[in-house]
């Protein structure tokens, strides 16, 4: 479809993933959905902010937190930032019940303290953007119900309060082609160069 506003025209196809349905894709092929979502869970408040250098409320030291703590009711839904494999689904001393998911373009995410697991959540699994993994719980080194939410790319700890929403995956290189043809074949029929009364997504 086509929306012009304020003298600026998008266009957007519809695509099928084999992994994770449907995307809109703009005219080059790139993606038209943020990766992450503003927020893994319901939040009342932020409990910690991110930090190089924060004094531990446990073990009384002045230590990295490299994450962001989302004060929540115990029992609320953690949900998947984004598109991803669960690389890890289990225990973690300090961090209790956490999962780590791995997603596009180097991103990892992972969910700390959680009170337990979703159903049927595997290691090796894929989860949709927005699929809930989990319950914000208070297990391992934790004095109260909270997520402790934290984001890496190449392995690096990143700030998830000032990383700007990167753009999900663009069509995939070897179905560009195919992608172009259905986009320029949609084109003529939007144009009025071909009948619309012909149009078959297959055409």
């Amino acid at each position: 479809g086509t929306i012009t506003r304020k003298g600026c025209k998008w266009t957007a196809s519809l695509s099928e993933s084999s992994q994770y349905k449907e995307f809109y894709f703009n005219a080059a092929g790139d993606s038209l959905r943020s990766a992450f979502l503003k927020a893994p869970s319901y939040f009342t408040r932020f409990s910690s902010r991110f930090s190089l250098r924060r004094l531990h409320p446990i073990l009384r030291t002045v230590r990295p937190h490299p994450g962001v703590d989302y004060a929540a009711p115990m029992g609320t839904p953690v949900k998947a930032v984004g598109n991803g494999v669960v690389t890890y689904r289990g225990w973690g001393r300090g961090a209790g019940n956490y999962i780590t998911l791995q997603h596009p373009n180097g991103y990892e995410t992972m969910y700390l303290h959680l009170s337990g697991f979703a159903k049927n959540l595997k290691k090796g699994g894929r989860v949709r953007q927005g699929e809930v993994i989990g319950y914000v719980g208070s297990t391992g080194y934790s004095t109260g119900p909270h997520l402790d939410f934290r984001m890496k790319k190449g392995g690096q700890f990143l700030n998830p309060e000032k990383i700007l929403a990167p753009r999900d995956e663009s069509v995939p290189k070897k179905r560009l082609n195919l992608f172009k043809s259905k986009r320029d074949n949609l084109r003529m029929y939007m144009s009025g160069e071909k009948e619309i009364k012909n149009y078959t997504p297959d055409a």
